[in-house]
């Protein structure tokens, strides 16, 4: 065969191969997967339901590689539940494409907790037979075999003991023949891990804060230690310990209160020398609630309305071991597939629910979520891990201490939907491994997070995460992607803000910033976490920050703290940058050569603001270990200054605006724009997302009812005066008496702001004009739809 015609036969049948279309739904989102892709190299998404005409153009998939494979991956969101939709994809590659074959898909109806008819009901004492006169006890229920396919769990009213249950699914359960765990009606159980210790605590004659007391035998090793309602750190050793880092609760190291036990003593201390004796101090005796074996069936497990708590004793291993324990949780769910969670709360454990192995169809909504240990500081997290065990010294009370987990936690799962829970105080609200496992089609959507450390980490390798509506209250780091794998991450109309710094330790990594620490390491809050050990033969994902408001009060809190670009593409559009104190942005190491000359960030029709007029929007730190630092004023400068330090021709800033956007207010569940603001209808249409009001979507997350659609424009009709003009170094602005506020603006004629004001009716504005350069300007008042409009001239002095 000649050389030409084989060429043509392999190019042709490149493009003839048929392509495998896979799609994933949820509630309110249908993924999209297109493998065996050949030469195509983009590909193009629309949508419609079934029940109306109008096409809708999808945002582009991305082209991603896994395990050597070329496909595409994309998503369509905000969709309705239990709603018929067609899809249409085409392919294309140069001049050529490809129509597929159009697709119908439905996304998920909600789930619903309706009771089986094999009900067996269940109470905190009960040894009867199972029914709703003489209820049963539930661990002989699940040690007898019969919790299968079909049954219903009624639990009463009490708290239950009950702890270490195991499940085992032999076959497949379905819609029709779900496994329901679930509250009885009109009745609140809680499984209680905890035990009271009910010793006298001795104070210490050294130490009038100290007290001790002898722990329970069946409590040895707690990692749970709530003083009255507050859980209190595990510290690592009463006295200082060189292999510990001399951290001690003796001296309380870290600056929290604190316990210390092992398998024979507990010893308390605070900062108030609370005694105990005067205090409830619960401990924990329970490994896990329940283990569910899933052998890769569908469980159709469904538990609501129940409360966990103190769920945290470890399982210690043999001395030696490289890994010292088995960390505490609720749920431990193995290779299981549909498993629901609705109306639970879990308080103070260790960690609450994780899907190991292979889990998919997930959901968990209207949950409860509590602990301390997000307030903590990096350092008690981190080195909580640590445990000594040598030759020579074994420091028993060092086991068994690690904190480091998260509410709900993935391995590998697929079509995932976590919304409307509350987080509070977690140290993660949802994690998973960076270096393995992969974790694709996740909704995250309509969920607070409060005080947490890491909000939602999405380390590692994930695939059509979709993070939407979410609102994230003073975290250290409200979303993690460190380092971003395969991809792509969608993250839409998140509220992020409280961004705050903490204090940390010096043999920890610290925020350093122009200037030497002086001793006093502190490290930094920030909206978005990169940066990570990241492997290069792994290829990087695509991050999409659409619609996002971000704002922090504290100077050292940030948008991001950026100091190398592990990601292949960051896009940023139509978000709101804030900060009341100082500079929203600090870019770390940017001049590295070896680590960003290649830098990329694209940001697009985005406000960046700071409340205050001294500080700049953006620091960027040339070298770490040094302290030469550039700031950039305005945000016309970004581009020119990032690129210039950085060498790289990857950094672009286009359509930026520096405006004040008008928060209603700064609280919780606030920041929504004031009728007049600047950022309404200020942002650019996205494909595929197109939930907003009025003529574009506004810039940020919350989407204001009103519109600055103008009605009229008015042009020199002497409502407004403008005087002297020509002017030199100010003007004056006589303003109408308007009944209701009104927004003024100065821009230059290519139509640029420089200056803004919103007013209640003060009569006369005076505009500093001596930095502008002279030529024409126009003066503009908004009210009532109608734009009065104004021309003056700045002349020489």
């Amino acid at each position: 065969m000649k050389p030409l015609v084989l060429f043509i036969l392999l190019f042709a049948t490149a493009y003839l191969k048929a392509q495998k279309t896979e799609l994933f739904p949820t509630y309110n989102s249908i993924g999209i997967k297109i493998s065996e892709i050949g030469n195509y190299d983009s590909c193009q998404i629309e949508y419609k339901k079934q029940s109306e005409s109008e096409w809708l153009l999808g945002f582009q998939p991305d082209t991603i590689t896994i395990s050597n494979e070329k496909q595409f991956r994309g998503s369509i969101m905000l969709l309705e539940a239990n709603t018929s939709y067609e899809i249409k994809i085409t392919l294309f590659n140069n001049s050529n494409s490809k129509e597929l074959e159009v697709l119908n898909q439905k996304t998920w109806a909600l789930t619903t907790f309706t009771p089986t008819s094999d009900i067996k009901w269940v109470s905190p004492n009960g040894n009867g037979d199972y029914t709703k006169e003489n209820p049963g006890n539930l661990k002989n229920l699940f040690t007898s075999g019969k919790v299968i396919c079909g049954t219903t769990i009624y639990l009463t009213d009490g708290t239950y003991s009950t702890n270490d249950l195991q499940l085992n699914i032999n076959n497949s359960c379905t819609e029709n023949t779900p496994i329901v765990i679930i509250a009885a009606p009109n009745s609140k159980p809680i499984f209680d891990g905890g035990m009271v210790i009910t010793t006298k605590w001795v104070q210490t004659q050294t130490d009038s804060n100290l007290y001790y007391t002898t722990i329970p035998s069946n409590a040895r090793h707690s990692n749970i230690c709530v003083l009255g309602s507050t859980s209190i750190y595990p510290y690592p050793s009463l006295n200082a310990e060189i292999l510990l880092g001399n951290y001690n609760l003796r001296n309380l190291s870290f600056g929290y209160d604190g316990f210390v036990r092992d398998e024979n003593t507990i010893w308390i201390k605070t900062h108030k020398g609370i005694n105990p004796n005067d205090s409830i101090v619960t401990v924990s005796n329970s490994f896990r609630f329940l283990t569910v074996y899933g052998k890769n069936n569908n469980a159709y497990l469904k538990i609501k309305g129940i409360k966990f708590k103190n769920f945290g004793k470890p399982v210690l291993n043999e001395l030696g071991n490289t890994n010292d324990a088995y960390l505490a949780m609720v749920f431990d769910l193995r290779n299981v597939h549909h498993v629901y969670f609705d109306s639970c709360y879990f308080i103070n454990n260790t960690s609450d629910i994780a899907f190991n192995s292979q889990c998919n169809y997930l959901t968990i909504q209207n949950s409860y979520f509590k602990n301390e240990v997000g307030k903590w500081t990096h350092a008690m997290i981190k080195k909580a891990n640590i445990f000594v065990h040598t030759i020579l010294h074994t420091i028993s009370s060092s086991r068994g201490r690690g904190i480091e987990t998260s509410a709900i936690f993935l391995n590998s799962s697929k079509q995932v939907v976590i919304k409307n829970n509350y987080f509070d105080g977690l140290n993660s609200g949802l994690e998973s491994y960076i270096s393995y496992g992969f974790n694709e089609e996740i909704d995250i959507n309509n969920n607070v997070f409060v005080d947490n450390f890491d909000a939602i980490e999405c380390d590692g390798y994930w695939s059509n995460l979709r993070v939407w509506g979410n609102e994230i209250i003073r975290p250290m780091a409200g979303i993690s992607a460190a380092p971003p794998y395969y991809g792509p991450r969608y993250f839409y109309k998140n509220l992020i803000h409280g961004m705050q710094g903490r204090r940390n330790e010096k043999d920890d990594p610290y925020f350093i910033g122009c200037q030497p620490v002086n001793n006093v390491y502190n490290g930094q809050g920030v909206g978005i976490k990169t940066n990570s050990t990241y492997m290069e033969n792994v290829p990087e994902g695509n991050l999409y920050f659409f619609n996002n408001t971000f704002h922090s009060d504290d100077t050292l809190g940030f948008v991001f703290t950026s100091w190398y670009a592990e990601w292949r593409k960051a896009l940023f559009i139509n978000n709101s940058y804030s900060h009341s104190k100082s500079f929203p942005f600090f870019y770390c190491n940017l001049a590295s050569v070896q680590t960003n000359s290649d830098f990329q960030i694209s940001s697009i029709n985005e406000n960046y603001f700071s409340y205050n007029p001294n500080s700049p929007i953006i620091v960027a730190k040339h070298i770490n270990g040094q302290y030469n630092c550039t700031e950039i004023d305005k945000v016309d400068d970004i581009q020119s200054t990032l690129s210039s330090i950085s060498g790289s021709p990857y950094i672009f800033i286009g359509k930026a605006t520096q405006l004040n956007p008008m928060f209603k207010d700064k609280k919780t569940g606030g920041f929504e724009l004031e009728y007049n603001s600047p950022l309404i209808d200020a942002g650019i249409e996205i494909k595929g997302f197109y939930d907003f009001n009025g003529k574009s979507p506004d810039i940020g997350a919350k989407e204001s009812k009103f519109t600055n659609k103008i009605i009229e424009i008015i042009n020199n009709n002497n409502t407004i005066i403008a005087f002297p003009n020509p002017a030199k170094n100010y003007v004056k602005i006589n303003k109408p008496n308007f009944e209701k506020p009104i927004l003024l603006t100065l821009s230059n004629n290519i139509g640029k702001i420089i200056y803004q004001s919103k007013s209640f009716n003060p009569k006369t504005e005076i505009i500093d004009l001596s930095i502008l350069h002279n030529g024409i300007y126009f003066i503009e008042v908004t009210h009532n739809c109608k734009k009065y409009r104004t021309k003056i001239i700045k002349i020489a002095d």
